[in-house]
């Protein structure tokens, strides 16, 4: 069933002389309210974001706009009868309808150069095409330290009080454990900015999301202290108690 019809910008709210960033950002704007996923399950709001997407479909292309300035509606016979000279009292033709619009696969790309729906979804919802800033890591537990101790038969009966010396990481006190202090995003020097790198094992080679951007291709310049790892080696002494009656392979947990 074909929609009823309104003024493409009274649809948009904006004027007929509006500059493509304008219809853009009207847009924008509308979608924000009307789109099905701030609105589920309400078909007016439905019905509402299919009419404005479809005044921008034409309005942003400056093809079809030429079109629907000419004739007061935009279809393919039209477009096709203004390529052939028609003049303004040209009625044949079926208006432009968007009743069976497969609204998840539009093409990226519109043929006269305008802004596809797509590219709006990336700027709203964070779509494919949106570009990502690199993540700012967060610091995390490092993992347990595990040291194996060798007891005499008597140190095993009576138990040790004893001292081992431990190489651990702690946090950075610079960049707190980000690996980064900020900064203007550069490319990632690791992937090359492709957000990917190849690893070998044996005879295969496998591709695999970057380590160091998480895969956006940028980061932020690493910190100078840490050079981007977050941490700093550090060495411990830690006193231990090792309970009497201990047996072989007995864990004894320090907490630090």
């Amino acid at each position: 069933m074909s929609m009823a019809k309104e003024d493409y910008y009274q649809v948009l709210g904006i004027k007929r002389d509006a500059k493509p960033e304008e219809i853009k950002k009207a847009y924008r704007r509308l979608a924000r309210k009307y789109h099905p996923d701030v609105n589920p399950g309400d078909k007016a709001s439905e019905e509402r974001f299919k009419q404005m997407s479809e005044a921008f479909d034409v309005l942003s292309d400056p093809k079809k706009r030429a079109v629907y300035d000419r004739f007061g509606q935009y279809s393919d016979n039209l477009a096709d009868a203004a390529a052939r000279g028609a003049g303004a009292a040209y009625t044949g033709g079926t208006p432009f309808d968007f009743s069976g619009f497969d609204w998840g696969t539009t093409s990226t790309s519109t043929p006269g150069g305008g802004t596809s729906f797509r590219d709006i979804f990336a700027d709203l919802f964070g779509g494919a095409r949106a570009e990502r800033e690199p993540p700012r890591p967060q610091p995390q537990r490092g993992a347990d330290i595990e040291m194996p101790l060798s007891l005499t038969f008597e140190e095993a009966i009576t138990g040790l009080t004893t001292n081992l010396t431990v190489n651990r990481s702690e946090q950075c006190s610079r960049c707190h454990g980000a690996g980064d202090t900020g900064g203007a995003v550069t490319i990632c020097s690791t992937c090359k900015g492709t957000g990917q790198v190849q690893r070998a094992g044996g005879r295969l080679r496998f591709t695999q999301e970057c380590p160091d951007c998480e895969g956006t291709g940028k980061r932020r310049p690493p910190c100078s202290l840490c050079k981007g790892k977050g941490t700093l080696p550090k060495t411990e002494t830690v006193k231990i108690r090792i309970p009497a009656g201990v047996d072989t392979g007995l864990r004894v947990r320090i907490p630090g």
